[in-house]
C-alpha cells in the first residue's frame, strides 16, 4: 500500500509540470490574422510590378499543417493594373522551436484584371484563375506576433484572350508565371 502511494505522488510530482507547461504553451495557436505588403512581377505581360495590401488569415490544423487565406488589393497608384488578388488553400511544413517555421504553400484563387488590362471586356475587367505555389518562412518575435515572408510563383492561365499592355499592343500570353513576394505580420489568438 505504501509503495502504491508513493509511486502515485511520484508520478503526480513528475507529471504536473510537464501537464502546466503543455497547458500554457499552446502550441500552435489556433488562428492568425495578419497585414500583408506584396510585390507582383507581371511586366512580361502588363508592363509593371504591382504593389499591393491585403490581409491574411490562417487556421492551424496541427503544428505542421494549416489553412491559409489572403486576399489583396493592387491601388492603381502601383500602376495601370489596380485590382484585387484572392487566394485560399494549405501550408504545410515544420516549426524549429519557439522561433521559426518553414513551410510550402499551395493556394488556388483568383486574379481580377481590371479595365486597363483586360482587353477581352476593357469596361468591366477579367477575372481569371490563378494558383499560388512557393514557400514561407515565418519567424515568432514573441508567443502571438509573427513576422512572414513569402516567395512565390503565382501562375495565371490567360490563354488565347488578349492582354493589353502598357508597352505592346493587346496579345496572347498563354500560361504565365510570375514572382510574388509578400512581407507580413500578424497575430497568433
Amino acid at each position: 500500500m505504501r509503495h502504491r502511494i508513493l509511486f502515485a505522488l511520484l508520478f503526480i510530482i513528475l507529471a504536473a509540470p510537464s501537464a502546466a507547461r503543455a497547458q500554457s504553451d499552446e502550441w500552435p495557436r489556433k488562428f492568425e490574422v495578419g497585414f500583408v505588403v506584396t510585390g507582383l512581377d507581371i511586366e512580361e505581360w502588363t508592363g509593371e510590378k504591382a504593389a499591393g495590401l491585403g490581409g491574411r488569415f490562417t487556421y492551424n490544423l496541427n503544428e505542421y499543417a494549416a489553412l491559409d487565406a489572403e486576399l489583396v488589393h493592387y491601388p492603381e497608384s502601383s500602376g495601370n493594373f489596380g485590382e484585387t488578388q484572392g487566394h485560399f488553400g494549405v501550408k504545410a511544413g515544420k516549426r524549429f522551436g519557439r522561433f521559426v517555421g518553414v513551410f510550402a504553400k499551395a493556394r488556388p484563387g483568383f486574379l481580377n484584371l481590371g479595365p486597363a488590362v483586360s482587353a477581352r471586356t476593357p469596361a468591366l475587367g477579367d477575372t481569371r484563375f490563378a494558383l499560388d505555389l512557393g514557400g514561407v518562412v515565418e519567424l515568432y518575435p514573441s508567443r502571438r506576433s509573427i513576422v512572414r515572408i513569402d516567395i512565390g510563383d503565382t501562375i495565371i492561365p490567360l490563354g488565347d484572350t488578349p492582354v493589353n499592355s502598357a508597352l505592346r499592343p493587346p496579345r496572347s500570353f498563354g500560361t504565365t508565371h510570375n514572382k510574388q513576394t509578400t512581407f507580413g505580420f500578424g497575430y497568433r489568438f
